[in-house]
């Protein structure tokens, strides 16, 4: 949590306090309150600029440059969401209110809420062979192609350092040896790496079965080629306090059906429902399993996900879902990454 009351003007203070106020922080920007101590606005560098480059003065109030309606989230909002909204507005910093739009935090992008450490090993899947997106991956994997200036999966184990994991497995097959010449150990990157290497294609469940022995205890996975900002820790919490033996994150889709859907029975016509929209809870491409879960899937076969879950339903485990919302991409396609672009690329 930032210390507040030193980011924090009042209203009546000048562009001058607002600007020493900058020089002496790193968060790079001032938070403006009214007389009953409520968010009036914010303020930053840029801000000032354009209020002296229209004939402002430094002894001007700080209200005359502020942005009067700046985003905001809730107070008990997951950091996970506010990170989300964040990246989507390229925006670094965010004010967190309460109800009275009193100020009781600011989150800021560049320095995110830390957590510490957990043992809980992260599996990567990356060897799939990005058919959707050639030519761009006719000699690049797919999670090695670049958001700005970083590729894929580079942000992606950065979100989760972020989150406290430290350790992690890549599950590597197509162009895995360009994943293994760019993360190394993965000491350059303050995490650890091992590698799972697959012989051939074994899909997502498949992969498991390649995790050494010496692991135990439960085991987030993910697609790598998913940009998401999902608070893992809560998903780990969620996964140990429902007792579960595998948790599946889900996110709702809507699709749109460009016709009306007529209603009938029996021969008579009954409605018409002009183009409806449904909605679908779709897998998201993220797990957390317990040891049980990822130890029962077979040896040097192709094995997917959803075969995971169904067989360990039948065989009468509890399996759940964890519903996730904010930012999700799945860089599948052009048009997906094109989109991962524009939200990446000025940072």
């Amino acid at each position: 949590m930032q210390d507040i009351e030193k980011v924090t003007l009042p209203s009546d203070a000048s562009l001058r306090d607002a600007m020493r106020l900058l020089d002496q922080t790193s968060v790079q920007i001032v938070l403006v309150v009214d007389a009953h101590n409520k968010l009036a606005g914010t303020c930053t560098d840029g801000d000032i600029r354009r209020a002296l480059l229209s004939d402002g003065s430094m002894d001007d109030p700080v209200s005359t440059a502020m942005n009067r309606s700046p985003l905001v989230a809730q107070a008990g909002e997951p950091a996970s969401n506010i990170l989300a909204r964040m990246r989507l507005n390229r925006i670094r910093q965010m004010p967190v209110v309460d109800d009275n739009r009193q100020i009781v935090d600011l989150m800021m992008l560049a320095d995110p809420r830390k957590n510490p450490d957990t043992d809980v090993p992260v599996v990567l899947i990356v060897g799939g062979l990005g058919k959707r997106l050639r030519p761009l991956t006719e000699n690049c994997p797919k999670p090695m192609l670049k958001l700005g200036d970083r590729p894929i999966l580079e942000r992606t184990i950065e979100r989760f350092h972020e989150q406290g994991f430290r350790n992690f497995f890549l599950s590597v097959n197509y162009l895995g040896h360009l994943i293994e010449d760019y993360f190394g150990t993965g000491e350059a990157f303050d995490v650890n790496i091992g590698y799972l290497r697959e012989k051939k294609r074994l899909g997502t469940g498949g992969a498991l079965s390649l995790i050494p022995e010496d692991v135990s205890g439960p085991i987030i996975v993910m697609n790598g080629d998913l940009i998401t900002e999902v608070d893992f820790r809560f998903l780990l919490e969620r996964h140990q306090e429902t007792k579960s033996v595998a948790t599946m994150c889900t996110r709702e889709h809507r699709t749109t059906i460009p016709f009306g859907v007529v209603r009938s029975e029996d021969g008579r016509y009954l409605s018409t429902d002009e183009k409806p929209t449904l909605n679908h809870d779709i897998n998201a491409g993220i797990y957390c399993l317990s040891e049980e879960a990822y130890r029962s899937t077979p040896k040097d076969e192709f094995y997917d996900m959803p075969t995971l879950f169904t067989d360990l339903v039948k065989a009468g485990h509890h399996c759940s879902v964890h519903r996730i919302d904010g930012l999700w991409l799945d860089i599948g396609t052009r048009t997906e990454f094109e989109r991962a672009k524009r939200v990446f690329g000025e940072q």
